[in-house]
Order: C-alpha cells, then sequence, then structure tokens
C-alpha cells in the first residue's frame, strides 16, 4: 500500500506524541513483525502462482495452435444484442 507522506505527517500531528509514541512501539514489536513478515510472504506466494498458471495457460495455447479460443474455454464474452466480442 503507497500512502503520501504528506498523509503520514498530518496523521502522526493529529494522533500526539503519546498515541505516536504507542503506536511505533506496537510496529516495532514482534509479533507485529511476524505478521507484516507473513502477510508479503502471501502475497509474494499469489503473485507466484499468478504467474505460474499464466504460464501454463500460454503453454497450453501454444502447444495446440490448431485449435480456437473457443475450444479451450477462452472465448470472448459477447455482448447477447450485437452478438460481437466484447474484448
Amino acid at each position: 500500500m503507497l500512502v503520501p507522506v504528506d498523509c503520514v505527517l498530518e496523521a502522526a500531528q493529529l494522533l500526539g506524541t503519546r498515541a505516536l509514541t504507542e503506536a511505533a512501539e506496537i510496529l516495532k514489536s514482534d509479533e507485529m513483525v511476524g505478521m507484516l513478515q507473513s502477510g508479503e510472504t502471501l502475497v509474494e506466494r499469489v503473485g507466484e502462482v499468478r504467474e505460474r498458471k499464466l504460464r501454463e495457460l500460454i503453454r497450453l495455447r501454444r502447444g495446440l495452435p490448431g485449435l480456437t479460443r473457443a475450444a479451450h474455454g477462452l472465448e470472448a464474452p459477447f455482448c447477447v444484442k450485437s452478438r460481437r466480442a466484447m474484448w
């Protein structure tokens, strides 16, 4: 998540020194660090799986050049009214 620095600064000023210090201590805790690392790992794995599935789909399509997109279940959705592909 990208957050502009000016928003962070304004939020920090609104919190005040005590609340900001408490928030910083929570963020530095081992539990929080572990949660952030787990979240990062999950995001990385999701990206890897998505990339792998895309590569498999590309490989399948290249390996069967005589078949149409529809034969692979890859046909474009079409507009019922005009009967034209929406892609």
